[in-house]
């Protein structure tokens, strides 16, 4: 965060600053804290655990070949210099060099086999930095220390969007079970009408429904799973 403001004999004027304690004390009580998760809560959820048991059983392994290939199609999609990795290199380097390209496949390929993707979340931690101009081109910053991540998806990545999708399928499955969906009126002599229950772009979701008394049990049914799983509705963005 960077604060500035109306310049003034070389210094920035600025409006009163938060101090790191502040911000930190505003971000643990938000991501550093647990928040418990009982899939018993709703029912939804137990049937959706089991429906997925079924899908996907617990020994079920993705064979290494096939990894392989996951791992070569995000290199060739990797942009050379976008953004460098975790151990510092450009993706260019794994490119251009094969030895070396061969050699990261194997470490992945091994690493996802070994069945410690759901330990992935376990260590993210961040820090937060606060930046502020004090004179004319004169920038200090403050960094705090590390905050570990005990509840919600780590931003600024691109894992976190495909995880949040992964985490509010859930609901999706609760409505498809229990809601009645919109149905056009147009097309259904030609047998061309469809029906609609919800669309979810991302973190923000539309329920269509055939009637009101529909759409406030589909509402109900939303905000149960979501409560369970630890996300709250924003009601002031509510319509």
């Amino acid at each position: 965060m960077q604060y500035g403001g109306s310049e003034n004999r070389g210094d920035i004027q600025a409006g009163k600053q938060p101090t790191m304690s502040a911000v930190l004390e505003f971000w643990k009580s938000i991501i550093g804290k647990p928040k418990p998760f009982d899939v018993s809560q709703a029912k939804y959820l137990e049937m959706w655990r089991e429906r997925q048991k079924a899908v996907y059983p617990e020994d079920a392994l993705v064979p290494k070949t096939e990894l392989g290939k996951f791992y070569e199609e995000a290199l060739r999609k990797a942009r050379p210099f976008k953004a460098a990795g975790p151990d510092g290199l450009y993706a260019y380097w794994w490119k251009s060099l094969p030895t070396a390209g061969r050699l990261l496949e194997d470490i992945i390929v091994e690493w996802l086999s070994a069945g410690k993707v759901s330990k992935l979340m376990a260590g993210w931690e961040t820090r937060y930095e606060l930046r502020y101009e004090k004179k004319r081109g004169y920038v200090t910053t403050q960094r705090s220390q590390p905050v570990k991540i005990s509840n919600g998806i780590f931003q600024g990545d691109a894992l976190s969007p495909l995880l949040f999708v992964l985490c509010i399928s859930r609901i999706s499955f609760a409505l498809e079970e229990t809601a009645l969906s919109y149905r056009s009126s147009a097309g259904q002599k030609s047998a061309k009408a469809f029906s609609l229950g919800h669309q979810f772009y991302i973190d923000d979701q539309k329920i269509y429904a055939p009637n009101r008394h529909e759409l406030l049990h589909a509402l109900i049914v939303a905000e149960e799973i979501s409560k369970a799983i630890g996300l709250e509705l924003n009601m002031e963005k509510c319509a």
